[in-house]
């Protein structure tokens, strides 16, 4: 039964705006430049792939930066106009 409690607790791959980040190697919400604060995920781009596809064929925007993994736009929540980009793949 333990993995399905995991899997309940995990945020869920795929492209997506707004909601909680599906991190491929750990959580890492980058700092505003401006002020230090801790950024906001906008946009997740999904390149994992899944079982019918091969990697960069999961994703909504047919997409392929590499192998696998997840591209996260980040912002901050107070500069609004600061947002970064970050690719992290297993």
């Amino acid at each position: 039964q333990l993995p399905e409690v995991v899997s309940l607790l995990q945020n869920h791959p795929g492209d997506k705006l707004f909601g909680w980040p599906r991190w491929t190697q750990g959580v890492e919400y980058p700092a505003c430049q401006k002020c230090g604060q801790t950024m906001e995920m906008v946009l997740q781009v999904n390149n994992d792939g899944n079982q019918d596809s091969r990697p960069g064929f999961h994703s909504c925007f047919g997409q392929l930066f590499a192998g696998d993994g997840n591209g996260h736009v980040c912002r901050c929540p107070e500069h609004r106009e600061v947002m970064t980009f970050r690719w992290a793949c297993s």
